[in-house]
């Protein structure tokens, strides 16, 4: 449907914007402080969101295969962060439901 339409409005040479919001890998996009603040204002005692978020950006990301669990990792830097909420994590629909409220 989506590539009917834009070869449509090509050729008619239309004025066209098209946006997607299907929120593809959203929980990997959760900021960590953001999701801190989320927590709080639902009633989240303030130590659980304190820990919660120092444990989000400070993980360490070790790549798991069939060939087993790598030595080298990735982690959050002051120059690089890494956003989420972490591979599995059973809070992530309602981390991503308490953002989505105030996006």
């Amino acid at each position: 449907q989506k590539h009917l339409t834009l070869q449509d409005v090509h050729l008619q040479r239309l004025p066209f914007a098209l946006t997607d919001c299907d929120a593809t890998a959203c929980y990997d996009k959760i900021v960590p402080m953001l999701l801190y603040l989320c927590y709080s204002k639902a009633g989240l005692p303030h130590l659980t969101c304190m820990w919660l978020c120092k444990a989000l950006t400070s993980m360490k990301y070790h790549m798991s295969t069939g060939a087993g669990i790598s030595d080298e990792y990735s982690e959050s830097t002051p120059i690089r962060k890494l956003y989420g909420v972490g591979q599995g994590a059973t809070d992530a629909p309602t981390c991503w439901l308490f953002i989505s409220v105030i996006i």
